[in-house]
């Protein structure tokens, strides 16, 4: 919240935390350590009598102990979204998802008779960068996983033009990599892709990108 402007942006972020089987002798050790009651939930998961069973943190320890650093600095970047000047009004989910100017369409991206070729075109149209992967190439021609595309470091957004199948595992490795916005096609916006999107704190914008005239305004 910007108590100048009086704009508030909102978002969520998840974490997994996976543990082995926790001995006994180990839970009565923490529950002994008062300190552990100052925690929310009364997690420690850096306390020396659970740390050895911790298997591991999907989503970053950062967002367990506190607040998300990667949540935060998007936020920030949306809420200095449109500056300058500075409209009090907050941005729409559309607006942010289609400002952002890294991308990657995933789906059968080097078949030029397909609609996610043709994403890819008007996507670098508008002057994005766009990374092609498509999870079921064989040839060597793009990416396979947002991964090997190089994460969160080289993609803002995903244009999602797949098999929901597949979707729902691309938003999973969306979530894993620490990138947060998304869009997604017809065909691809299935409930359970949608749904799962949600649950993982993503900013979802549903439409056609070929639709999308406001890709040219920012």
């Amino acid at each position: 919240h910007d108590l100048a402007s009086g704009r508030r942006v909102v978002g969520v972020d998840v974490a997994a935390i996976e543990f082995d089987k926790i001995p006994t002798e180990a839970i009565d050790a923490l529950v002994a350590d008062e300190a552990v009651l100052w925690c929310a939930g009364g997690l420690m998961v850096e306390h020396a009598a659970v740390a050895p069973y911790l298997r591991r943190i999907v989503g970053g320890v950062d967002s367990v102990m506190g607040l998300s650093t990667r949540l935060v600095t998007s936020l920030l970047a949306e809420l200095r979204f449109g500056e300058p000047p500075l409209s009090k009004a907050a941005p729409s989910a559309r607006e942010v998802v289609l400002a952002q100017r890294e991308w990657a369409v995933v789906g059968d991206v080097t078949n030029p008779a397909k609609p996610a070729h043709a994403m890819v075109e008007r996507l670098r149209s508008a002057g994005r960068s766009v990374q092609l992967v498509n999870p079921r190439d064989t040839s060597g021609a793009c990416f396979r996983s947002l991964a090997e595309a190089g994460g969160a470091a080289r993609i803002k957004a995903v244009d999602l033009v797949i098999s929901p199948r597949i979707g729902v595992q691309v938003v999973e490795e969306m979530w894993t990599a620490g990138i947060r916005y998304l869009f997604v096609q017809p065909g691809a916006d299935a409930e359970q892709v949608l749904r799962r999107a949600e649950e993982l704190g993503l900013v979802v914008v549903t439409g056609c990108v070929l639709r999308e005239h406001a890709l040219d305004s920012f």
